[in-house]
C-alpha cells in the first residue's frame, strides 16, 4: 500500500513539474532562435558594409608588396 501511495505522489509531482519544464525548454529554444537570427542579420550587414567599403577604397591584402621605403640619411 505504501509503495502505491509513493508511486501515486511521484506521478502527481511529475504531472505538476513536467509541463513547466517543457514550457521553459520551449522559451529557451525561442530565445536561442532569436539570438541566432540577430547574429545572422548582423553578419549580413557587416558583409554588405565590407563590400561597400571595398568598392570605395582600394584594399591591400598585406602580402608584402614590392614598394621600398625611401628615406634620407
Amino acid at each position: 500500500m505504501c509503495q502505491r501511495l509513493m508511486v501515486f505522489f511521484v506521478h502527481l509531482q511529475w504531472l505538476n513539474d513536467c509541463p513547466q519544464a517543457m514550457h521553459a525548454g520551449v522559451i529557451r529554444d525561442i530565445e536561442q532562435q532569436r539570438v541566432k537570427k540577430e547574429r545572422q542579420a548582423d553578419f549580413e550587414m557587416q558583409k554588405a558594409l565590407e563590400e561597400e567599403y571595398r568598392k570605395v577604397q582600394k584594399v591591400h591584402d598585406g602580402g608584402g608588396g614590392t614598394e621600398k621605403a625611401t628615406g634620407s640619411g
